[in-house]
């Protein structure tokens, strides 16, 4: 492979330098694969930098970028890595915007452990679930890792940091059909948030890269058929049935959208007025923000993530059908072993299964 001076490959992925006088120089880890394609990519990426600095939008010495900054790289940089897979991204611009409000106009090379022990204590004090704040660390921590590449950090702040656990952010919570349905009565009052948590629930489709990006040329009604074109995996690309329900809460979001989108983006105007935005998605961290108001004022049901309505209903699916073949085809995995850790077998089916096996023995 033809190399292109300033850019060369370390653990198989492209890094460049750039020389700044007095012996020093920049060396920037782009985080892209060492592939032909990636190559052109990276060299923007170099052009980019120089003009920058030719500028004097960024100075050369790592203690004077800015935390605001520094996050603004990292998602241009999250944002090309991971193109064939824009939720990716979105989560990460998601959670950062939550760190930018937190870090205000500080420098990132001030970033300590104390800072990401403070933010979690503050994101809990506002009532944020501890699965929102797993996934912000998770954001956090990349970040920091792009801005030690860089030069910007000399040490890892979440280095000793305890993230909350899978089990503590309650991500796999199977609901029951009471919880379920006094959830979607408060949820129906958000914008969209209903909408999608319903066909969550009837179709088992992921909120992200699947609900949020249905397109109204994605929804055939005559048909009842919902083409899932964009998804995380090639084996989620598949097309649903549409139960009654989903079929009547397309139909009418595709009567009313304003361009391509089933879940358009939307602008805040005043009071309870909002304008949909033609040629925008509605953003995932819209919904979640959504999704955790409507926890924090409701009761009659446990805390929970809004991906557990996935679980609820894979759940749901198996107890009446028992057809694992068939759940794993409608979730839209390739292998049945990441199927099972969507079916979980609560107390009463346990108790159901024990008391037949009992039945069967005393015959």
């Amino acid at each position: 492979m033809r190399g292109v001076p300033g850019i060369d490959e370390k653990n198989g992925t492209w890094r460049y330098r750039i020389r700044i006088g007095g012996g020093r120089r920049i060396v920037v880890a782009t985080g892209l694969e060492a592939t032909r394609e990636n190559l052109v990519a990276a060299k923007r990426l170099l052009d980019e930098h120089k003009a920058r600095l030719l500028l004097g939008e960024e100075s050369e010495q790592p203690q004077n970028v800015s935390f605001e900054k520094a996050s603004e790289r990292f998602l241009e940089h999250k944002v090309a890595k991971h193109r064939d897979k824009p939720a990716t991204a979105n989560r990460a611009i998601g959670s950062l915007s939550s760190w930018k409000a937190f870090m205000g106009q500080r420098m990132i090379g001030t970033w300590t452990q104390g800072d990401v022990l403070d933010y979690m204590t503050w994101r809990r004090t506002t009532g944020r679930l501890e699965v929102t704040i797993r996934k912000d660390i998770h954001a956090g921590r990349q970040l920091a890792r792009f801005a030690l590449a860089h030069g910007w950090l000399d040490s890892d702040p979440f280095v000793g940091v305890e993230v909350p656990s899978d089990r503590n952010s309650l991500n796999e919570l199977v609901l029951t059909r009471e919880e379920v349905d006094a959830y979607l009565k408060q949820a129906d009052r958000h914008h969209s948030l209903g909408d999608l948590a319903r066909l969550m629930v009837n179709q088992g489709i992921r909120p992200d890269c699947e609900g949020l990006r249905i397109r109204v040329d994605d929804v055939d009604i005559d048909r009842s058929l919902l083409h899932i074109r964009n998804s995380k995996t090639r084996a989620g690309r598949r097309t649903l049935l549409l139960t009654e329900e989903s079929k009547g809460i397309l139909a009418r979001r595709i009567a009313d959208a304003p361009g391509r989108w089933v879940f358009p983006g939307w602008v805040h105007v005043a009071g309870p007025v909002y304008h949909k935005i033609a040629d925008r998605q509605l953003t995932y961290s819209a919904i979640t923000g959504a999704h955790e108001r409507v926890l924090k004022k409701a009761v009659g049901f446990p805390p929970f993530g809004l991906y557990s309505l996935r679980h609820t209903f894979a759940t749901w699916f198996y107890d009446s059908t028992k057809d694992l073949v068939a759940l794993k085809e409608v979730l839209g995995h390739s292998d049945l072993r990441t199927v099972l850790r969507y079916v979980n077998d609560s107390q009463t089916r346990m108790a159901k299964a024990m008391k037949k096996y009992e039945d069967t023995r005393a015959c």
